[in-house]
């Protein structure tokens, strides 16, 4: 899957194959919809020693506040106008409400 920057913030997906094959993940492909990203988020976030503690997660997000501002141009957010709340708050439910959730209640 080949990305191509674009604008001051790009968007991409970086994954291990390694990591995939182990847990017998397909590896993303063109064609992925949102349950395929979750269905592989879901094996890939793991127990790996044991001891009922995850430590391993099948997705993660960039912590840097600037990465958060093409979520809002996704959604359809033009600036220098206010936001819409509703669009944002979808993305973030999908992201904290849904995923996250899913990957903790296997």
């Amino acid at each position: 899957m080949k990305a191509l920057p674009a604008g001051f913030s790009p968007v991409y997906l970086v994954y291990n194959p390694l990591l995939f094959k182990k847990y017998g993940v397909p590896e993303p492909e063109g064609k992925w919809v949102k349950e395929d990203f979750i269905r592989a988020a879901q094996k890939l976030t793991v127990d790996t020693n044991g001891d009922g503690i995850l430590d391993l997660y099948g997705f993660s997000l960039s912590g840097t506040l600037n990465r958060w501002l093409v979520i809002a141009l996704q959604q359809g957010v033009t600036l220098p106008s206010l936001p819409p709340i509703e669009p944002m708050e979808n993305t973030l439910a999908f992201i904290h409400g849904d995923c996250a959730k899913r990957f903790m209640n296997r």
